[in-house]
């Protein structure tokens, strides 16, 4: 869910970029389902949702078959949808990042994680399933096949299986990640595949394609295939596919021929990107957030002994300090329409207060804090905020009177939608 916009159900302003929700099958369901007439207006209030039902539960019957009552915008990602494996790779990073579990780490000491790893509360490198290593920079795979292929536009690669076009071995395991330049997209051609299957059509023995997130399960393919292609989608790790042959789950079947497969890299798509980004670096002409005068932009070490030592990305970032003697500091977003927004944020707090105010024409809110000495640190937050159009988003910095009370901020991100 989390890999394919859905984890926020109806509640995100920007669900219909990943979901189509099918309002008359629906409808039709529950008019089966309870024998009596229903109209949108008395409808159940989770009507649109998509947490409550997989792509059929709720549909109408046509035939016998049940039709949908929602279905993915990105096609080729339905098979994710009645997906039920419990947290996922992308879940344990989604709270490891919440709970500032690495917060610790940092410096020197701070591994440089690669191919989608993250680092863990241990101040290690936490892999995608099949990636190995002190930097997720070596496959899980047969010693006989699998590794890291590199491709580019100007060049088709060719992958095969043990043997081909022999039959493999029996009980192979094979790993390939297929790794393209960061700003294309990875492609890749079934040129031709022969996988055994039983006569409900599931795989014994089956090529599987992570195409979105190469953490997360792909579409597993079986039978006999020529010419099929699969893309990386551009909303997740565009520029990674993973492929793996598994013919140890049913190693009591015969093998079958295996497959040939083609890669290569193919330009990425232009998609249009809202959020608004405040880094301070050069050259800049300035943040979106409007500053009151006391809000000062530092470089590298803070110039005084109890703020940061750098910045949390680049070299610059934003700082009140604590002997400047100014009860409050203040940056100021109006809102120009109504919607629903993230603010994410990183800062540093060795004393004071840090909170984050919305305001309309009668109300102030206090949307979060973070209150005295946080720590030699940065950490990240993240706050919702529903605004109409005029109203005011404020960082508020309010400082002690002791002067060890520096407050920092960087890398500020407001996107659309739910965080």
């Amino acid at each position: 869910m989390h890999a394919i916009g859905m984890e926020h159900e109806q509640s995100r302003s920007d669900r219909d970029k990943y979901i189509k929700i099918f309002n008359e099958n629906i409808e039709a369901g529950w008019h089966d389902q309870f024998s009596k007439e229903r109209t949108s207006d008395t409808r159940p209030y989770d009507a649109e949702s998509i947490m409550q039902y997989n792509l059929y539960t709720a549909g109408k019957t046509i035939r016998g078959t049940a039709s949908k009552t929602m279905g993915l915008v990105e096609k080729q990602l339905e098979f994710l949808a009645d997906l039920n494996a419990g947290l996922d790779f992308y879940d344990v990073a989604d709270i490891t990042d919440a709970y500032q579990c690495a917060a610790h780490c940092k410096g020197s000491s701070r591994p440089k994680c690669e191919n989608g790893g993250f680092v863990d509360h241990n101040c290690e490198c936490f892999c995608p399933p099949s990636l190995k290593g002190d930097l997720c920079q070596t496959v899980e795979t047969s010693s006989a096949c699998g590794g890291i292929v590199y491709v580019s536009e100007s060049k088709v690669t060719e992958i095969k299986t043990p043997n081909w076009p022999s039959p493999y071995p029996a009980g192979t395991k094979c790993t390939w990640l297929i790794k393209a330049p960061a700003d294309m997209l990875v492609k890749l051609t079934a040129d031709k595949l022969d996988l055994p299957y039983n006569s409900l059509n599931r795989c014994y023995h089956w090529m599987e394609v992570r195409y979105n997130l190469i953490g997360q399960l792909g579409v597993k393919i079986c039978g006999e295939i020529k010419g099929k292609t699969w893309t990386t989608t551009p909303y997740g790790e565009s520029n990674l596919m993973m492929v793996r042959l598994d013919a140890k789950f049913a190693e009591d079947k015969d093998a079958g021929k295996g497959f040939s497969i083609s890669a290569t890299a193919t330009i990425k798509p232009v998609v249009e990107d809202k959020s608004k980004i405040c880094t301070f670096e050069p050259p800049s002409d300035g943040c979106f957030f409007e500053g009151d005068g006391n809000w000062f932009v530092g470089e590298d070490a803070s110039p005084s002994d109890y703020g940061p030592s750098s910045a949390y990305r680049g070299q610059f970032y934003a700082y009140v300090d604590g002997n400047n003697g100014q009860d409050a500091a203040k940056m100021t977003y109006k809102a120009p329409s109504t919607m629903e927004y993230c603010l994410s944020f990183a800062y540093y707090l060795s004393g004071g207060n840090l909170k984050i105010h919305s305001e309309d024409a009668n109300y102030i809110y206090e949307l979060w804090t973070a209150q005295g000495d946080q720590g030699d640190g940065w950490h990240k937050a993240k706050v919702d905020i529903n605004a109409k159009t005029g109203d005011l988003t404020l960082i508020i910095a309010e400082t002690e009177s002791d002067y060890a009370s520096d407050i920092a901020v960087d890398n500020i991100v407001l996107k659309e939608g739910v965080c």
